[in-house]
């Protein structure tokens, strides 16, 4: 099954996330995206703007290529909270800190930047960006807040 099919089925879908899709890069605008939105640079000029979200890697698939919208991430958000595509089993252990060989704990799980091992709440986050986009997700006690910067 295409990678794409797989996430459109078993996470976008089951969720409600409608406007979210693992893209096909193109520079033009896409009709099957008209919501879509680019990011730009600052040409050397200094005043004229240049498409920049295009990128030679945007072909590799796994940690980038999905274009989503904020109410969408927050959909994601409380699925995960809420254990609806991941049971709270794995996400426990996504959200737990892993220990090197020599012992050492460290402040990253499977995916996502963890607080020292006693601090209440537990807060966990993880940023992601690509060519013209920033974002962070931070979880503040788990299911008790929830915020997103873009």
């Amino acid at each position: 099954m295409p990678f794409r099919e797989f996430l459109k089925e078993n996470i976008f879908d089951p969720i409600g996330m409608t406007s979210t899709t693992l893209y096909n890069f193109q520079i033009d605008p896409d009709p099957n995206m008209p919501d879509r939105v680019f990011g730009y640079r600052t040409a050397f000029n200094q005043k004229d703007l240049i498409v920049n979200d295009y990128h030679i890697l945007n072909h590799a698939r796994g940690d980038g290529a999905i274009y989503s919208t904020l109410n969408d991430l927050h959909k994601w958000n409380l699925a995960l909270a809420n254990h609806t595509i991941i049971s709270k089993a794995f996400l426990d252990e996504a959200w737990a800190q892993g220990t090197l060989n020599n012992g050492d704990k460290t402040d990253y799980g499977f995916g996502w930047i963890l607080p020292e091992a006693n601090s209440s709440p537990k807060n966990v986050s993880h940023s992601g960006g690509w060519v013209g986009f920033v974002t962070y997700l931070y979880n503040e006690g788990h299911e008790k807040r929830i915020y997103y910067f873009d």
